[in-house]
C-alpha cells in the first residue's frame, strides 16, 4: 500500500518477490495505490517475468486500505536511501495495526516497531538479495505463526502507537517534570 515514490524501493519489491516466488507458482504480490513511478513498476514486473503474478490494484479510499491489507499476508515497507531521513512509517503501523506482519529496511523508524513486538522480518537497507530472503521467509512461513506475529504487532500497536498512547506517554512526562 503506498504511493508508489522513489523512496519506496518498489524496483526491489518487485524483483525480491519475482526470485521469492519462483517456487511458489500461487503466490502473488498485491500493490495497492498510485504515485510517479507506477508505470515504472509495471514494466519492471513484465521485465522480470512476475507481471501476471502482480495485482495492481491502483488507488483505494482511505477507509478500504485496512479491508486490503487483510487480503495480504505481510505487507512489506522499503526504504531507498534517495533522500535523507526516512522518518517513520505509518504504512508499517497500519500494517501491524491490522495485525499483518512486515518485511521492513533496516532504519531506526521502521524496525523499532518489528523489533519490539517481533513481527516481521527485518532487510538490510538496498539489498535486494534480503529482500527477496524474507519474501521467500515469508511464503514458507506457517499461517498460525503468521498469525503470531500479526497478532504481536497489532498489540504493539494498540499499545504504543494510538493518539491515546501518546497522550499517555505526554501526561507522565509532564508529572515527572513537575
Amino acid at each position: 500500500v503506498g504511493s508508489f515514490q522513489p523512496w519506496h524501493g518498489v524496483g526491489r519489491i518487485l524483483e525480491g518477490f519475482s526470485r521469492a516466488s519462483a517456487g511458489h507458482p500461487d503466490a502473488r504480490l498485491l500493490m495497492v495505490g498510485e504515485g510517479p513511478l507506477l508505470e515504472d513498476a509495471r514494466r519492471e514486473s513484465i521485465r522480470l517475468g512476475c507481471a501476471e503474478r502482480v495485482v495492481w490494484a491502483g488507488p483505494v479510499p482511505r477507509d478500504r486500505v485496512p479491508l486490503w491489507i487483510g487480503a495480504a499476508d505481510a505487507g512489506i515497507c522499503l526504504w531507498d536511501p534517495v533522500r535523507s531521513d526516512p522518518g517513520s512509517s505509518v504504512k508499517l503501523l497500519e500494517y501491524l495495526a491490522c495485525g499483518r506482519p512486515a518485511v521492513a529496511s533496516d532504519v531506526a523508524g521502521y524496525t523499532r516497531p518489528l523489533r519490539s513486538a517481533r513481527a516481521g522480518w527485518i532487510v538490510r537497507v538496498g539489498d535486494t538479495d534480503s529482500v527477496a530472503q524474507a519474501i521467500h521467509d515469508v511464503l514458507e512461513c506457517p499461517s498460525g505463526d503468521l498469525d503470531a506475529m500479526g497478532r504481536r504487532g497489532r498489540a504493539h500497536v494498540s499499545a504504543s502507537a494510538t493518539w491515546n498512547s501518546a497522550a499517555v506517554r505526554i501526561l507522565d512526562f509532564m508529572r515527572e517534570a513537575g
